[in-house]
């Protein structure tokens, strides 16, 4: 066996060796990591997704087409009013995560409300797995799938869980806006974007039905009041 190797000419692979970094002398033995990403706040999020419904109302493209216009302002009522429903989303579930983290006394509703989506079993078992925490962020998360974040009444009852009791009275102080009005605005603009998402925007007690006027003021308008709520929102949530 070792006579037959000898006669055989072993063949080596020629290797290549990168330049790239060998002589830099900032590099050590974490260089080789991945570089750390950013966690987004709520308010990071929202920023993300208003933007969306800035550049459709501001699409010059569009406007130079003059074509149907009315629908790239009735999708910006929509994405203005999703935004503010991500923002509530993850505003709750950051704080309800803070809160037990805390371990100071969970309030009485919020403790009802994770009591109805924690039964005991699922609690002992968090228990002996360690990992209660983790099944409280899987049941929001599961909870808040058919929960919509929209409309004065919805996000007053989940922030009031969180210690928020008189939100919106707090951010109509903030803005120099009066709180009935700024109230009956969200949620007139809450109605019309249901209007829209699920009715296409149009009147359907008309025969033949009759499609709901948008123009330009109407959309930027709806953008602007729901940057200037949420941007109050989320000051009074973290001056904490």
């Amino acid at each position: 066996m070792m006579k037959s190797m000898k006669n055989k000419k072993l063949l080596f692979t020629k290797g290549h060796i990168s330049k790239i970094g060998v002589k830099d002398p900032n590099l050590d033995g974490m260089s080789a990591a991945l570089p750390k990403q950013k966690i987004l706040s709520p308010y990071d999020v929202f920023n993300k997704c208003i933007s969306r419904a800035k550049n459709l109302i501001a699409c010059k493209q569009c406007k130079d087409k003059k074509e149907n216009l009315g629908d790239f302002y009735r999708a910006a009522v929509v994405l203005s009013i999703s935004a503010l429903d991500a923002f509530i989303r993850t505003t709750i579930t950051t704080r309800i995560k803070d809160i037990v983290l805390d371990k100071k006394n969970v309030g009485d509703e919020l403790y009802k409300y994770l009591e109805k989506l924690l039964p005991h079993k699922e609690l002992f078992n968090a228990a002996r797995q360690n990992n209660f925490l983790q099944k409280i962020e899987n049941v929001l998360k599961k909870d808040f799938e058919i929960q919509s974040f929209q409309g004065e009444e919805k996000i007053s009852t989940f922030l009031k869980m969180i210690g928020h009791n008189d939100i919106f009275s707090n951010v109509s102080k903030k803005i120099n806006k009066n709180e009935g009005n700024l109230i009956k605005q969200l949620n007139d603009y809450t109605k019309r974007r249901h209007t829209i998402a699920h009715r296409g925007d149009y009147d359907l007690n008309q025969n033949p039905v009759v499609e709901i006027q948008i123009d330009y003021l109407y959309a930027s308008s709806c953008v602007k009041f729901v940057e200037e709520i949420t941007k109050a929102i989320n000051e009074i949530i973290n001056k904490e």
